[in-house]
């Protein structure tokens, strides 16, 4: 899923795929399920869960943003890099929406269909 979404005052682009999760353990050396369901059943804070999805953004934002050498080359490094451009409070309030893209999830406003009679 491509999606974009505005942390802070900027723009990202979000690419989630199939290399996503495999991206992310390679850079953070954490498995991103293992971490969402820690998440849910409350055994990780606040605190992890913006750290969690701050990563989890900076992989899709690179995927989506970076050819195939330059993805081969992230790395905890480059991430700290990155989040020179951002504020200490942007991811905050984008927390959902770099979830929602991940998993595939996007609000809508349509009705469901009736049942026919």
């Amino acid at each position: 899923m491509l999606k974009q979404i505005t942390v802070g005052e900027k723009e990202l682009n979000l690419l989630a795929n199939a290399a996503t999760p495999i991206r992310y353990k390679m850079v953070f050396g954490n498995d991103i399920m293992v971490e969402f369901n820690q998440l849910n059943n409350g055994k990780k804070d606040g605190g992890e869960m913006l750290e969690i999805t701050t990563q989890l953004a900076y992989i899709m934002n690179r995927q989506a943003d970076c050819d195939k050498r330059e993805l081969a080359a992230l790395s905890k490094d480059s991430y700290v890099e990155w989040l020179e451009d951002f504020g200490p409070m942007d991811f905050v309030n984008a927390s959902e929406a770099i979830i929602n893209t991940y998993l595939g999830t996007t609000g809508t406003s349509s009705k469901p269909k009736k049942a026919a009679g």
